[in-house]
């Protein structure tokens, strides 16, 4: 997340431009899906994960935050339930407390979804990941066994 520069994607990219990324985006995700899901007989879903790492609430603009919201939930009716799980990982120690604490609040089919996962503290949330990925393929940051990446810039480095 540190590397969404998000005040840039607001101030150049406008509402209609940012509806055909997302849709096309998760048009591509439900036709793979799809195709898994037909191939194996067992239902694929998308498994999003978080990484806060390095994430300062300075980085954070309320207006992205808004548009995305807006945009997915604008989209959620085409694609429903193609969203498994979002896992959450690296958030600095405040953040699962705070997740704890509002958890309560929030609608029970996303709380579901929403898991903050502390490997270092809780082992055993690798099963998180378990559920749609197996442990071969979940890198080594997360506590997998994945030792290459497909891009080939390091995941923490945000220049090109």
């Amino acid at each position: 997340m540190k590397c969404i520069d998000q005040t840039k994607i607001v101030e150049t990219i406008d509402d209609d431009a940012a509806f055909k990324f997302y849709m096309h985006s998760k048009e591509w995700l439900f036709q793979f899906n799809d195709e898994v899901t037909r191939r194996t007989g067992r239902l694929m879903k998308a498994l999003k994960v978080v990484d806060l790492k390095g994430m300062k609430l300075r980085y954070v603009n309320r207006v992205y935050i808004k548009k995305d919201a807006k945009l997915n939930t604008k989209l959620q009716d085409f694609y429903p339930q193609s969203l498994g799980s979002v896992l959450i990982v690296n958030a600095p120690p405040i953040f699962d407390s705070v997740w704890s604490t509002f958890r309560p609040f929030f609608p029970k089919r996303m709380v579901e979804k929403v898991n903050v996962v502390n490997l270092k503290k809780r082992p055993k949330d690798m099963l998180h990941f378990a559920q749609f990925v197996s442990e071969e393929d979940v890198p080594e940051m997360y506590g997998g066994k994945l030792t290459t990446w497909l891009p080939r810039r390091k995941l923490n480095d945000c220049k090109n």
